[in-house]
């Protein structure tokens, strides 16, 4: 069941289809928007995870209603341009333009993200919710009747930083396991020894179920992803869950909006990859 937020921004659209009820609509506007955010904790809002708001505490703010009405002087001197970035988000202010697209009827890319609620280095954890994020881009991927040859991960480090690379594949990838396992492959590399913080993977060159390449044929697995959707569309999502995703509590990946970029076929194919630390094209060759 889909929440529907309504807002003059993006971020205040997502963040309303987040909060509201199941199945709900809320919309926001100047007239509403302190009431609703008043009293809610900070880590509701998308990109605000327990460190930061420890921070945050520091100005003595601990609400959401109390970020917007802070001065944006205080929060740039606190957190640099992602404090000043915190206070338009909850205030209504568009940053990033928008960006006009061509009418297609497919998207470039679909992913999604995490800021983790929980900092640990426990490698098991770092997998389940990849794996959240993963299946849920196989199952939108596979609801739109795609196919996607590339693949992109990023990893946000505690220590500073975002680190990522895009990858293009020889074959095809619709399901969440697979875009969990090539995933992991290269997020594993890139943490090392680090702390992650936040996480985000999605696919890439994304054309229309072509049921073609007879080599990589995988008519059971194929099977297997049909039935999972239609008893997870009937009773509710992950009612059928891969076993990486045993015990990982609702609150850690909680299910969002997707992201994802329609653009014009002219954009250079750079501005379709995750911007990261460390991005690189490469082919990754199949097991």
């Amino acid at each position: 069941t889909n929440s529907i937020g309504i807002a003059p921004t993006r971020w205040l659209a997502k963040f309303g289809s987040d909060t509201c009820e199941k199945g709900g609509i809320v919309v926001l506007s100047r007239n509403n928007l302190l009431g609703y955010l008043k009293g809610r904790d900070l880590i509701e809002a998308w990109g605000i995870a327990d460190r930061t708001a420890a921070r945050l505490h520091l100005l003595g703010i601990r609400t959401l209603d109390e970020l917007m009405m802070c001065e944006p002087h205080a929060l740039k001197r606190l957190l640099g341009i992602r404090g000043h970035e915190l206070w338009a988000n909850v205030n209504g202010i568009e940053l990033a333009p928008a960006r006009l697209a061509t009418p297609v009827e497919q998207p470039k890319s679909i992913g999604h993200s995490h800021v983790l609620r929980t900092r640990t280095t426990d490698r098991r954890f770092y997998q389940s919710v990849l794996m959240r994020l993963a299946e849920r881009t196989g199952r939108d991927v596979r609801t739109r009747g795609l196919e996607a040859q590339g693949l992109f991960v990023s990893v946000g480090l505690r220590e500073g930083g975002y680190y990522g690379k895009n990858v293009t594949l020889s074959r095809s990838l619709t399901g969440g396991d697979e875009i969990f396992r090539l995933g992991w492959r290269i997020l594993e590399r890139l943490i090392g020894s680090y702390t992650a913080q936040s996480f985000a993977i999605g696919v890439f060159r994304l054309r229309t179920l072509s049921h073609q390449g007879c080599f990589w044929a995988q008519p059971r697995k194929d099977a297997v992803y049909a039935a999972m959707d239609v008893l997870n569309d009937h009773f509710g999502e992950e009612t059928v869950h891969w076993g990486t995703l045993h015990r990982l509590a609702p609150v850690h990946a909680p299910d969002r909006i997707l992201f994802r970029k329609t653009v014009s076929t002219s954009t250079p194919r750079s501005d379709l990859m995750l911007k990261t630390g460390t991005e690189q094209d490469l082919v990754l060759q199949d097991e």
